[in-house]
């Protein structure tokens, strides 16, 4: 079984003019203490950050306390309520139709989850990288791509996502105003 933690994640950009000057933390996934982005990196030998394309969704410049509440729920497999969804949409649409807030939800459902976003604009469309999560009796399994796989004893996994939504709900913020960078 493999061990899940979330820590902050520092990018260190060499251009002066990177996307990342000011941009460059956020909380990362880190796998029996190796990021999730190197297990990336070494599979396709290159970094989701050399090209300042990708920023992890977590304590990103962006987020806010509601939506990263909502990728850990995901990560949980925690439905949303339809009331988290129509705020969630809002974020984009002030004025939601009710169709708007179903296709979210449906969205939401799938066990694709976005975990790294584009830096510029947070939209997985402009670019991103989803994981499928999977949940099973005593297992949480992340499929990052076809071969490369973690699987998580369920209660240390669970364990995990709740401390991190604790600190959110705790401090009342985001996660890039929550931690001592």
């Amino acid at each position: 079984m493999n061990i899940l933690d979330i820590k902050p994640y520092y990018i260190i950009s060499q251009e002066e003019d990177s996307v990342f000057v000011g941009n460059n933390k956020f909380l990362e996934f880190y796998i029996d203490d190796v990021p999730l982005c190197e297990y990336i990196f070494k599979k396709y030998n290159f970094s989701i950050f050399d090209t300042a394309i990708g920023v992890g969704a977590l304590g990103w410049f962006k987020s806010s306390a509601f939506e990263e509440k909502c990728l850990l729920k995901q990560l949980l497999k925690i439905p949303l309520t339809e009331q988290e969804a129509e705020t969630k949409v809002k974020y984009n649409n002030p004025n939601p139709l009710k169709e708007d807030i179903e296709d979210f939800l449906s969205y939401y459902k799938t066990e694709e989850i976005w975990i790294y976003l584009s830096t510029c604009c947070g939209d997985p469309v402009c670019w991103g990288w989803n994981i499928g999560v999977i949940e099973k009796n005593d297992t949480f399994t992340w499929e990052v791509d076809e071969n490369i796989t973690f699987e998580f004893q369920k209660n240390a996994y669970v364990s995990t996502l709740k401390e991190i939504i604790k600190i959110i709900d705790e401090k009342n913020m985001p996660l890039k105003d929550a931690f001592d960078w």
